[in-house]
């Protein structure tokens, strides 16, 4: 039916009251006053009198917020329903019956303040209809929005405040789903995505992979589901299946210690330097142990031993991950490069020989180049240095490979190494 609440203590409670608005800005009475939790629709009039004082309780809109409330007290205790009030005695029955057509006003304003930029407007409108309406998904999700731009739009300074208004936040994208769940209408099933999403997205953030990605296959099981929500779930799952955060945090702690073709790496001086490493390393095995397909890590894993100085364990893995991945250029050139350090250059062919087939418009061109010389083959060579001069006419190290080509063809000893093709 409906609640009722008296707030002991003194008669003048810090409650301001403007026309038919009764606004509570004390945190300690706003903290007594509970949300309506089963749907309301029913009570139209109250009939007893206040129990303090005997005054008939008058219509009020009874909330936190507004421009008579206090902000700290509405970010902490955001009320806002209709119902009945003494004012004076701190009495309050709620909620009130609510046509559909107001809750649809409601709605309105509150999408409205929001595209203003006014989002505590927003919240209050989307704050009435749940209070309201307890179980009316549309609320529960516009509601869930406007925090969620709020945080977006400021970042409060103070992380305690931040952690609320996440709860907040949360609490009614899972209220949403809960209404979703039990009556699931087709009209709703987009908003009930962008519910699974942003919980999930929350999940992911606080590293609780299981719950996010048990969600995101919840989402993907929904009737109807439109294309673009079934690619932005899919999208988080491979996130989650490629280590999440965690191979995030990963790969940004290895990547200065890597050598790439842009860039030297950082080298790997101090024990503090070493220890980041192999714990990243540990951290991208584990990874890779539950994700064998996932080349990213096996490969950042064979980069990391490969500046630790461990280059038969950087070879293994690039192997692997080949293996996994052959369409994979970065892996290809990397081990091909690695086993011409090696003077495995028929090996070394054999692996850019097969990118060149996967990637015929791959960067690594010249590197196939490089191994066709190495093993012999000046037709193969230019044919390859051809292909890659068409991609990329510019590049200085075709022209180089292109005059020791040059050369050879004119009678020079072919090189065998690449010690021997770099002294010329």
């Amino acid at each position: 039916m409906g609640s009722f609440t008296r707030i002991p203590g003194k008669r003048r409670e810090p409650i301001a009251l403007g026309g038919s608005v009764v606004t509570i800005r004390s945190a300690e009475i706003a903290s007594r006053l509970a949300a309506p939790t089963g749907p309301n629709f029913a009570v139209a009039e109250v009939a007893e009198p206040c129990e303090r004082c005997g005054e008939p309780l008058a219509e009020m809109f009874i909330t936190t917020g507004g421009a008579l409330g206090d902000p700290d007290v509405w970010r902490d205790h955001p009320i806002a329903v209709d119902g009945w009030a003494c004012a004076g005695c701190g009495v309050f029955r709620y909620p009130r019956k609510i046509d559909p057509q107001r809750i649809q006003e409601l709605t309105e304003e509150g999408v409205a303040a929001g595209r203003s930029g006014d989002f505590a407007a927003a919240e209050l409108c989307f704050a009435r209809i749940v209070w309201n309406w307890p179980g009316y998904f549309p609320g529960h999700l516009n509601y869930a929005e406007a925090t969620r731009d709020r945080l977006a739009d400021r970042k409060p300074d103070d992380p305690a405040v931040e952690r609320r208004l996440v709860e907040r936040m949360v609490d009614q994208y899972e209220a949403a789903v809960a209404a979703f769940e039990e009556q699931p209408t087709p009209s709703l099933v987009a908003g009930a995505a962008r519910a699974y999403r942003s919980l999930a997205d929350q999940a992911i953030e606080a590293r609780a992979a299981d719950r996010a990605r048990r969600l995101l296959e919840t989402c993907l099981r929904l009737d109807g589901l439109p294309a673009e929500d079934e690619v932005d779930a899919r999208t988080r799952l491979r996130y989650l299946e490629r280590g999440g955060s965690q191979f995030d945090e990963a790969r940004a702690t290895l990547m200065p210690y890597l050598a790439l073709d842009d860039r030297e790496a950082r080298a790997i001086s101090t024990g503090d330097d070493r220890r980041r490493v192999v714990s990243a390393v540990e951290t991208l095995s584990e990874i890779a142990a539950h994700a064998p397909d996932l080349w990213e890590a096996t490969w950042l894993i064979a980069k990391a031993k490969q500046s630790l100085g461990d280059i038969d364990g950087a070879i293994a893995d690039l192997q692997r991950a080949h293996e996994a991945a052959p369409d994979a250029e970065p892996v290809a050139r990397d081990l091909s490069m690695l086993l011409l350090e090696r003077d495995e250059v028929h090996d070394a062919r054999e692996v850019a020989r097969a990118i060149a087939a996967a990637r015929p418009n791959a960067a690594n061109l010249c590197n196939l180049a490089v191994t066709e010389l190495l093993c012999g083959d000046l037709g193969a060579a230019d044919a390859a240095l051809t292909r890659s001069e068409e991609l990329d006419p510019e590049d200085p190290v075709a022209r180089a490979v292109r005059s020791r080509i040059e050369r050879y063809r004119a009678g020079g000893p072919l090189p065998r190494t690449m010690r021997e093709l770099e002294r010329g």
